[in-house]
């Protein structure tokens, strides 16, 4: 997990060279922490062993 939040920091670190507006980083970074972490629970739960009934 703190790998993704490094990239999510270095994504936001060179967006904001380019758009220096504070609302929009602040969405767009939350937009990132949601999909990361979306896409963690979908992994756990990949991970996690299935049983049937």
């Amino acid at each position: 997990r703190e790998f993704y939040l490094q990239i999510i920091e270095d994504v936001v670190a060179g967006v904001k060279d380019e758009f220096c507006d504070d609302e929009f980083l602040r969405i767009f970074k939350n937009r990132w922490e949601y999909m990361l972490q979306e896409a963690c629970i979908n992994q756990e739960l990949q991970h996690r062993p299935v049983r049937d009934g």
